[in-house]
């Protein structure tokens, strides 16, 4: 007889990763990621365009105006267009670094969009989603980076170049705002590529493993929520509810609010 078959602490450490992955709010998570997936092929083939007319003209472009090419229309047009100066040389660099960074970013989107059915109903693809979630965080830090550096070379050239305060006040606190956004989403996607590391292991070895404590996923899913919660309903108060495009902060604060779901209930197996 194997001995591990009736060691009371081994039926501890086994894992038994269907408990948090074969849930009703994992299923949902796995529809809003093939969904989210979808779009993100079609922002792909945006940022490429991008990409093109970058190369081809890239003055006047600035790190925001990558974030701004694969949104909606109706989103864009309410965003502050060519007011803030573009910081030249340092500018085209960190714009170059932060279309790269969402353009990997948008495909591991669309690689796990259509992987999650399969990691959720079937545990596999995990590996996957392990390469693509590390992928993602070093791609959400350049992007990051790029906006926040843009921020401050911009507020330089501004200062020097004698704008009126008046006429940059929108534009930067637009920028500043997208900056704070994306270092939220470099911590939650820190967090959630350590949860899908473990979970590559459990469904690999057998055996439970522990995330650090110090991750806030919990807190930034929440944060997250709250806010795309927040800006669908300023659109509907403010803008128009009969946009199509107030859609998609209504499934991102979804996505996020289940991911927090999804993370308690992960937390709780591993107590």
């Amino acid at each position: 007889m194997n001995p591990n078959s009736t060691n009371p602490l081994m039926f501890i450490l086994e894992a038994d990763p269907a408990r948090y992955l074969k849930t009703r709010a994992a299923a949902l998570l796995a529809l809003l990621k093939l969904i989210e997936g979808v779009a993100a092929v079609w922002c792909v083939s945006q940022m490429i365009a991008f990409l093109r007319a970058f190369a081809a003209d890239s003055g006047g472009a600035l790190p925001v105006d990558a974030v701004k090419s694969v949104l909606p229309y109706e989103l864009t047009a309410l965003l502050p267009q060519g007011t803030l100066p573009s910081g030249g040389a340092v500018g085209t660099a960190l714009t170059a670094l932060a279309a790269l960074c969402l353009l990997a970013e948008l495909a591991c989107l669309a690689l796990e969009g259509f992987a999650a059915p399969y990691l959720c109903f079937a545990l596999g693809g995990a590996k996957l989603f392990s390469v693509t979630r590390k992928t993602a965080f070093f791609a959400s830090v350049g992007l990051a980076l790029s906006v926040t550096l843009s921020c401050v070379v911009s507020a330089y050239d501004a200062v020097t170049g004698g704008a009126e305060l008046r006429v940059l006040l929108w534009p930067a606190l637009v920028t500043v705002g997208c900056a704070l956004l994306l270092w939220l989403y470099v911590s939650y996607n820190r967090g959630a590529s350590a949860v899908i590391a473990a979970i590559e292991y459990e469904i690999r070895l057998g055996f439970k493993e522990s995330v650090p404590k110090e991750l806030k996923l919990g807190r930034d899913s929440f944060l997250l929520c709250v806010i795309f919660l927040a800006a669908a309903a300023a659109l509907c108060a403010f803008v128009d509810w009969r946009m199509y495009a107030n859609a998609i902060p209504v499934l991102l604060a979804l996505k996020y609010g289940v991911a927090r779901k999804s993370w308690l209930r992960f937390r709780r197996c591993h107590r």
